[in-house]
């Protein structure tokens, strides 16, 4: 009786060792898709600054949902900046809202990835074609945002993002909106806990 229930936590440990995470299956999907190239550009594009790829959209266009019952809940990330000392790391200051609650948060988004799309899309009717777009990139790295503990239901939202972006004829870099009004367009994905 003891053997079989040892057995039994011992599978239980590794199956939840080697399980992946919502998180890691998007990171890794992301990263092995047959859009993107598998070349990595992230020590040749980290000098850029892509703090304003995350307070572009408007809030209306935020989606996002928390814990089993879905409840709707908003990001809203009010500033970020580049970390002088770290050129991958972003400070963010920012606030949630589930219901009526409403905490702000502070954390960090670190970059670890950036690749380019195989296909530079110049969007409807190839209207942009010939304006200087250099291609489409997706930056891809780690969220780690905590609530002050001070605060009525306070957390850590920590996970993986996306974040798609272009530069253009000046080096320029761009939130990716060229495909805004396509079926299935989406920018700043966060995946987590």
């Amino acid at each position: 009786m003891n053997k079989a229930l040892l057995t039994l936590i011992i599978t239980f440990r590794l199956g939840s060792t080697f399980a992946q995470t919502e998180a890691e299956k998007f990171r890794n999907e992301n990263l092995s898709s047959t859009y993107i190239s598998s070349v990595e550009l992230k020590e040749k594009f980290i000098r850029y600054d892509y703090s304003k790829l995350f307070t572009v959209t408007d809030n209306a266009m935020v989606y996002g949902f928390i814990g089993d019952n879905f409840q709707r809940i908003r990001i809203k990330i009010i500033s970020i900046t580049k970390n002088p000392s770290l050129p991958d790391t972003y400070n963010v200051y920012g606030k949630s809202m589930v219901k009526n609650n409403i905490d702000e948060f502070r954390g960090t988004i670190k970059i670890t990835n950036i690749r380019k799309y195989k296909q530079t899309s110049y969007g409807v009717d190839n209207e942009l074609k010939g304006k200087g777009i250099k291609g489409q990139y997706l930056l891809i790295g780690n969220y780690n945002l905590a609530e002050a503990a001070t605060q009525e239901h306070a957390g850590i939202f920590k996970g993986t993002f996306s974040t798609g972006f272009y530069p253009d004829k000046n080096n320029i870099v761009h939130y990716d909106d060229i495909d805004k009004n396509a079926d299935g367009y989406s920018n700043n994905q966060f995946v987590g806990q």
